[in-house]
């Protein structure tokens, strides 16, 4: 329940949640957890869309598109992740912010986990909607709940980096 707590904390008060995330101390086994959970419920939302997919073109059969699917995101994605998180970390030392390579991790871990809700319900709408502006509405949704978490995240990094460094 803590887990889900958290998540919908994340919708009303992004950098608290990831404060949270943060006063853990340095989990990195948790944020493999919270990444790959992440990946699984994104690999779980495509389910919709592909068998529509699937049934609308029946030339590629729905296990290929979900065996495709299922190495994209629960293989390559977490570690095309890590080497996200690493482009954020030197992007937010490029613009100044005093964060982490950890830091980054979580925010960008974290927001794809928090966002997973909404990704799960835009893979429903697209798999049992037709393509129109109910679907391009709840993908920008997705986008910006995901932009904002993951910028409140790096915003909190930052903030928490600089309490422990003035100690």
């Amino acid at each position: 329940m803590a887990l889900i707590g958290n998540i919908l904390k994340t919708y009303r008060a992004p950098r608290q949640a990831v404060r949270g995330v943060l006063e853990m101390g340095r989990r990195e086994d948790l944020m493999v957890v919270y990444l790959l959970l992440a990946c699984a419920l994104i690999f779980a939302s495509q389910w919709p869309a592909l068998a529509r997919q699937a049934y609308l073109d029946p030339a590629i059969p729905l296990q290929a598109l979900l065996a495709i699917s299922a190495m994209v995101w629960l293989m390559a994605f977490p570690l095309i992740a890590y080497i996200l998180a690493f482009v954020l970390y030197l992007l937010t030392r490029v613009v100044g912010m005093a964060t982490t390579g950890y830091g980054s991790r979580v925010a960008l871990f974290w927001a794809m986990l928090a966002a997973s809700p909404l990704w799960l319900f835009w893979g429903m709408v697209k798999g049992l909607a037709a393509p129109g502006a109910a679907e391009t509405a709840l993908a920008a949704l997705t986008l910006g709940a995901f932009l904002i978490f993951l910028v409140a995240g790096l915003l909190e990094a930052g903030r928490a980096r600089d309490e422990v460094s003035d100690v």
